[in-house]
């Protein structure tokens, strides 16, 4: 006889809970560190760059940034410009601007690297 499922309790919903930074909080400039990155399927099956971003290196404030094949030539550029040949690590502290970018005649927020932070 089959086992009946264990009920989800509120203690796994809150481990579910978003622990992203909220976008509307992000500063039109900052200096953060690219924590995490990954090519992969977005929820409408396209590949994109997604990077998570903690701002002053801090871990409660952490965003994750989509960049869609649109735009990603903007972000790989951005950041060959500061003379890297893959993305930083979490070592280095990036200056970051926010811009308005447009894909598909819609435009929204996108962050880009602008400069290595001052480290003084």
């Amino acid at each position: 006889m089959p086992t009946k499922p264990k009920a989800v309790s509120l203690g796994d919903m809150e481990k579910l809970e978003s622990t992203q930074f909220p976008l509307d909080q992000v500063p039109e400039e900052f200096d953060g560190a690219i924590q995490t990155s990954e090519i992969r399927d977005d929820a409408r099956g396209n590949r994109c760059l997604f990077v998570e971003i903690a701002i002053d290196n801090d871990s409660e404030k952490v965003f994750t940034q989509k960049y869609t094949p649109t735009i990603v030539k903007e972000f790989r550029e951005a950041v060959a410009k500061l003379d890297f040949d893959s993305l930083p690590s979490s070592d280095d502290m990036l200056h970051w601007k926010r811009y308005k970018v447009e894909a598909s005649k819609v435009q929204f927020d996108r962050w880009f690297p602008v400069a290595r932070a001052s480290t003084s």
